[in-house]
């Protein structure tokens, strides 16, 4: 400040050399405080590594640490959710595979991931496993193997739900980590969801339709009263590594089991996880499914657009019975003909929102359930035992 005061008093007239010298100390001292300003706030993490010339190196006494940069993940929030949720469900998920013969030796008995047949997720800490039972099809419990933490599991129990074609799986373990239930009701269209394999391969895809009925030909439209109708479609196609595996939503839940598409389309749908939720305690008490059974094939009227009047009998909703019960089915022995058109059970309406099955399923077996039916213009009222679904 001396030499500043100096260089002012003795060249009062030059105003271009005091600009010159105030100019010079403000751009040092800008350039200071813009260095930390940069370093603490713009880019801190360059503070991670430690740099070190070639002649430092030679010429040190010292042990160089390790260069190591933080591991730091960048990305929206969504992108955050999708990561957690990929981290905590993935240690819940196993490989199921075709048994090999134990005679094999060698390389020849390593399980491959291109091998496995599709993936599970743990359900209890001791040792039961869902998944779908499109891939057990065929196959016995004693043909499988279950991998999970780099070894192989005997399939002690196999179980099959008729209604779902969702299967349960026991291996003989425990203290195992067990995948978070989530709600598939309050899935809805356009959400993001997640499903991830066994192998390590992860799916991400907008829920594109949360009540998806799969109707592509006019013989879609007959379902039957006792099977799940409704799927979660994916706004992606199927890939055949992810069947089985959990649908998750973003935070950490399983809402879905990734299903095998029908033979003529390549849709990504998965079962949703009520569906099947209410006999979880059966298989798990007693090793048993017991679903209730009424033995119809229907059509429903709400979307079938264009049906034949003739049919509808002036009806816009309802089940119309596509032919006559299955023999000795609680439908049958009940009285109910094809053509009649089912339009409540118990009072509660069978529509759109609504279908027979979607009924059906809130019973249990052998509850007695009043169906209230058309039949040529006349109101009829019947009163059925609901019986118990074979596999």
């Amino acid at each position: 400040m001396k030499v500043l005061k100096f260089l002012l008093k003795n060249d009062k007239g030059s105003l271009i050399s005091q600009t010159v010298i105030l100019a010079m100390i403000f751009g040092f001292s800008a350039g200071v405080v813009g260095q930390i300003f940069a370093d603490v706030y713009i880019n801190p993490w360059q503070q991670d590594l430690n740099i070190f010339s070639y002649d430092d190196i030679q010429n040190s006494s010292q042990i160089v640490p390790e260069l190591k940069k933080i591991k730091k993940f960048l990305g929206i929030q969504q992108d955050f959710e999708v990561n957690n949720s990929v981290i905590k469900v993935y240690p819940t998920v196993v490989g199921i595979y075709q048994k090999k013969p134990a005679s094999t030796v060698g390389l020849k008995d390593i399980y491959l991931p291109a091998e496995m047949i599709g993936s599970g997720s743990i359900l209890t800490s001791d040792g039961w496993i869902f998944t779908s039972g499109t891939m057990i099809a065929g196959n016995k419990k004693e043909q499988l193997t279950v991998i999970y933490n780099g070894k192989t599991h005997d399939i002690a129990n196999l179980i099959v739900d008729g209604a779902t074609n969702i299967a349960f799986l026991k291996i003989n373990a425990n203290n195992l980590p067990v995948i978070s239930m989530g709600d598939s009701d309050e899935i809805t269209a356009g959400q993001l969801a997640l499903t991830l394999s066994f192998a390590n391969e992860t799916l991400v895809a907008n829920v594109k339709n949360n009540e998806f009925l799969g109707i592509n030909k006019e013989t879609d439209l007959i379902l039957s009263s006792d099977k799940e109708i409704k799927l979660i479609q994916l706004a992606d196609t199927h890939k055949p590594a992810f069947i089985g595996s959990p649908l998750i939503n973003l935070a950490g839940e399983v809402v879905g089991v990734i299903i095998a598409p029908a033979k003529d389309n390549n849709i990504l749908t998965a079962m949703p996880i009520n569906t099947f939720r209410n006999i979880i305690i059966d298989v798990l008490r007693n090793s048993q499914i017991k679903r209730p059974f009424l033995g119809i094939s229907y059509i429903n009227l709400a979307t079938a657009w264009g049906i034949d009047p003739s049919l509808a009998q002036n009806q816009s909703q309802g089940a119309l019975v596509w032919q006559d019960p299955i023999i000795n089915s609680p439908a049958a022995l009940a009285g109910v003909k094809a053509k009649d058109i089912i339009i409540s059970l118990d009072g509660q309406l069978v529509d759109k929102n609504t279908s027979l099955s979607d009924l059906v399923k809130i019973y249990k077996p052998e509850s007695e359930v009043e169906l209230e039916l058309i039949r040529e213009g006349k109101t009829l009222k019947f009163k059925v035992k609901l019986g118990i679904l074979e596999k």
